[in-house]
């Protein structure tokens, strides 16, 4: 019964959001008697609470002959923790309502946990439990490393998660950002209980974290779980100096033979940085190329007025230290070679012509009208309050984004397009059968 009401309040949650005037947003900052700082969106309207956090320093900084380490973390930390088996562990979190979750990505490792007021207490004791004490015993492990393994297995049948994981091979080689976050069937195997171990108390510490709240919770009561939860962290950081900082190689065409009835395209080029003084003018920009909507450049050249794929866009992606822009798509292996000719071509024009002033209200009127879209839930919110912090964008920024998107005039994109969007550098790996192409 209390999972059927769980469900119900997610889905009201839901609701609530969707349409929210993000103005009304008041987010507080809160620091505990520990020392741990949060942001705190209060809100009374529904018996939820969502808790997102993040450590810094992901699967980038996984030893070499131990890629997969921050995943196999991720998948191991609700397996049992202090006194609880795996089920018993399993057991309280379903039986009392509470989502928990890890994952983990490049720069990061991070964690999300929902569950409805009247559980708090014991939510917060599982999750206290899972990043201070977690048990890694020897079934789990089995039982993760073969679900890894079966991922690794399956993704080099698959055309794009080939494709995704063979294109940071070549625009990343010899640095953390081009290794695999799952690992290979060989480094797996040298995970030890140990490395696991170690894991969780060398990364997890409290001048490493950032915290974001949203829910049925008050400053005072926020500042209470803070300690309980991440006050008996340590504070000692693992530092991350063997990640440098790098761009994107510069790598042609490689063609990456594979029997698919379609291939996949991905060109990338270096990006711009998430502090970068133009990053809102390449928002801008990424989106009237191939960001996302059928107004899109890209969309319309490729799909809509040729038909060779389904789907095409382009996205910038800024990382700790590394920024990239791409463009994907998927298309008739007797079709690469006209879609690559249109994107080039596409991609030359936007950066020699710029944009119009229509394109830039059209691109505006999206941006700014699918951002109250983000805040979804008490969770989206608190996830997206971890990446403010991230980011340094300051606690108004909820407030403040949309006016910072349509402050930016034709100028500033054209500009940005200029330095950024250059068909020179831009490199294609292709996956699959492409009849005309070489490399």
């Amino acid at each position: 019964m209390i999972n059927k009401v769980f469900i119900f309040l997610i889905f009201l949650s839901n609701l609530l959001f969707t349409s929210k005037d993000i103005q009304a947003l008041k987010i507080t900052e809160v620091n505990s008697v520990s020392g741990v700082k949060a942001y705190l969106f209060e809100d009374k309207k529904n018996p939820i609470v969502s808790v997102s956090f993040q450590f810094s320093g992901g699967a980038s900084s996984d030893p070499i002959d131990k890629m997969g380490l921050s995943k196999m973390v991720s998948l191991l930390l609700d397996e049992g923790a202090g006194n609880f088996s795996s089920f018993d562990f399993q057991s309280r979190l379903e039986n009392n309502g509470i989502r928990l979750n890890f994952n983990s990505t490049l720069d990061s490792f991070s964690g999300n946990l929902t569950t409805i007021t009247e559980n708090i207490d014991e939510a917060i004791k599982l999750l206290s439990l899972a990043i201070t004490s977690p048990r890694f015993d020897e079934e789990p492990i089995l039982r993760v490393k073969k679900q890894i393994e079966t991922s690794i297995i399956v993704e080099e049948e698959s055309p794009r998660y080939f494709a995704n994981k063979k294109i940071y091979e070549l625009i990343y080689p010899d640095h953390p950002y081009g290794r695999s976050r799952n690992g290979t069937l060989e480094t797996l195997e040298n995970i030890s209980k140990m490395d696991l171990t170690n894991y969780v108390k060398t990364r997890f510490s409290k001048d490493n974290l950032i915290v974001g709240v949203s829910g049925d919770i008050s400053p005072e009561q926020l500042s209470s779980l803070l300690d309980k939860v991440f006050g008996k962290l340590p504070n000692n950081t693992l530092s991350d100096d063997v990640v440098s900082i790098i761009s994107p190689k510069y790598f042609g065409t490689v063609v990456e033979n594979r029997k698919f009835p379609q291939s996949v395209i991905i060109a990338s080029s270096p990006g711009v940085s998430r502090d970068d003084k133009d990053w809102y003018a390449a928002l801008v920009a990424n989106h009237i190329l191939g960001g996302g909507s059928f107004t899109a450049r890209l969309m319309q050249e490729i799909r809509e007025k040729k038909g060779l794929a389904y789907s095409v866009g382009s996205s910038l992606v800024p990382y700790k230290y590394s920024n990239l822009l791409y463009a994907s798509l998927g298309t008739k292996n007797e079709s690469v070679g006209e879609s690559i000719k249109i994107l080039r071509h596409e991609w030359q024009k936007f950066q020699k012509e710029g944009i119009s002033d229509e394109e830039l209200k059209l691109a505006k009127d999206y941006i700014t009208g699918s951002w109250p879209l983000r805040f979804t839930s008490s969770q989206s919110i608190a996830s997206i309050l971890v990446s403010v912090q991230y980011n340094n964008l300051g606690i108004n920024y909820l407030s403040e984004r949309n006016e910072i998107i349509n402050s930016i005039n034709v100028q500033q994109v054209n500009d940005i397009v200029k330095r950024i969007f250059d068909v020179k550098k831009l490199s294609f790996l292709i996956v699959g059968m492409p009849v005309g192409i070489s490399p």
